[in-house]
């Protein structure tokens, strides 16, 4: 059997939810649709907009304004829904400063695709509790595709990103912690669908 624990089991779909958090927190920080590779030039800017602390190490800490507060709600959803440890995890589990960390990403996963993956047309963002923000939210945020074909079939028949289809041989198991934001748990959610 197999017991895959906090992997990225909806493959390129990771890198989707990056570029998610990414034009969310872009949009919310009340900037135009720049495109993810303007991301370093503009850093600063919606960090502080969002968080009254960013505290990397020794101890994580992230504190939120109230815009950056919406925005957590928004990667929330982005992440798996409403769950314990979802605060935990934005504030002070670390993860997510990882998250910011790999923001800014031109799509090709650090080089292993020649073209953009980048996909966040199936996303609508959520702000808990603000139907006007959310609609105007989904309203200014911009809308990345990806290059068609951009993880191609190799000539060994394989993808370049695998893609996890579901399909068993075995008996398998997965088990994913709630508070991760880096592999969040939205992965088994499109995991369970695939299967």
């Amino acid at each position: 059997g197999a017991v895959p624990m906090c992997g990225v089991v909806g493959d390129t779909e990771l890198f989707d939810y990056f570029a998610g958090a990414q034009v969310t927190a872009q949009a919310l920080a009340g900037l135009p649709k720049y495109p993810t590779v303007n991301w370093s030039d503009i850093v600063a800017q919606v960090t502080g907009t969002l968080f009254t602390d960013f505290t990397v190490s020794p101890i994580p800490n992230i504190t939120t304004t109230p815009t950056g507060t919406k925005y957590a709600s928004v990667i929330e959803n982005l992440t798996g829904g409403p769950r314990p440890m979802f605060d935990l995890g934005f504030k002070s589990g670390g993860s997510f400063a990882y998250v910011w960390g790999v923001l800014g990403s031109d799509g090709t996963v650090n080089g292993i695709l020649n073209k953009s993956t980048l996909d966040t047309n199936r996303f609508t963002y959520t702000i808990e509790g603000d139907a006007a923000g959310s609609t105007a939210l989904n309203n200014s945020v911009l809308k990345l595709t990806a290059v068609p074909d951009a993880n191609r079939l190799r000539r060994d028949g394989l993808r370049w990103i695998p893609k996890a289809n579901g399909e068993f041989k075995i008996p398998v198991v997965t088990l994913h912690t709630l508070g991760d934001l880096y592999v969040p748990f939205s992965m088994e959610q499109i995991y369970n669908k695939r299967v």
